[in-house]
């Protein structure tokens, strides 16, 4: 068998070779390595309602902790925070660049207005 294995030793992981260099295979040698850590501990405060609710989530079994729900709803966060940012960047520039080359083709606030007042009474109709 050869290979490389590693394990971790509190913050460190260990790793030794076999088969790979012989002469530290026979010897045993093994070469410590300090890590970094890839979590940080956080204290944080919630108001009760979503205190409530992170329990909620643990207690049903839809997660395993408490930081697994936090974590899964800051990736949340994040994806939505790329969204707005693509939408920024894609759209709204690009509506804003149109604009500026040719300011005559923007539509008066009240067209506007009167447009989005029709069709908020009348959803069924385009």
């Amino acid at each position: 068998m050869s290979g490389l294995f590693v394990f971790q030793i509190g913050n460190s992981v260990v790793s030794k070779s076999v088969g790979l260099n012989r002469v530290a295979c026979y010897k045993g040698e093994e070469t410590k390595v300090t890590t970094m850590r890839t979590t940080q501990s956080l204290s944080i405060t919630l108001p009760i309602d979503m205190a409530e609710m992170v329990k909620a989530k643990v207690a049903s079994g839809e997660y395993a902790t408490e930081s697994e729900v936090i974590r899964d709803g800051l990736r949340t966060l994040a994806a939505r925070d790329a969204a707005v940012e693509r939408w920024l960047n894609d759209d709204v520039a690009k509506a804003y660049d149109a604009y500026k080359a040719d300011p005559s083709s923007a539509s008066p606030l009240d067209d506007v207005m009167k447009r989005l007042n029709a069709k908020m009474a009348n959803p069924e109709s385009k």
